[in-house]
């Protein structure tokens, strides 16, 4: 009996530690690069201003694939790209497939036969959107309002 307490506790105690040391432990993930200068972000007492160029508001489906971050109740300032180049890993874009307009996480930039691609992901989804052209991005989220 002393023998299955003490192995218990033993497994309770590697448990403990284990889980706990694990919790610490968190994945480094690419956040989106920096696209408003610190300079241009104005914050009054009555207001805040801030200063894009080809700002455009925009909302979300509850879809859940972008959830925590993004869902219906989330509106968003999006600014077009002019360039591939700028769009970087970490980033969220929109992009058209098809008729409809898609936000996800870009996971991926690189360039193959036809050119400049990225590959996206919702951030709660487990599988990747395939290859996306510069020519179907609509818009770079740089903030995000609730």
């Amino acid at each position: 009996m002393k023998l299955v307490i003490a192995v218990v506790l033993s497994i309770l105690l590697l448990s403990l530690l284990t889980f706990g040391f694990l919790s610490t432990l968190a994945l480094e993930r690419k956040s989106p690069n920096e696209k408003i200068e610190e300079e241009k972000i104005l914050v009054f007492d009555d207001k805040v201003v801030i200063n894009v160029k080809g700002a455009k508001l925009v909302s979300y489906s509850n879809t859940n694939s972008m959830d925590p971050l993004l869902d219906e109740n989330a509106k968003g300032i999006e600014i077009k790209p002019s360039a591939p180049e700028q769009i970087k890993v970490g980033d969220i874009i929109s992009y058209k497939k098809g008729k409809e307009i898609i936000s996800h996480r870009v996971v991926e930039v690189g360039k193959d036969e036809k050119g400049w691609f990225c590959k996206t992901k919702g951030d709660n989804n487990l599988f990747l959107d395939g290859k996306i052209r510069f020519e179907q991005i609509v818009g770079v989220l740089v903030i995000v309002i609730y």
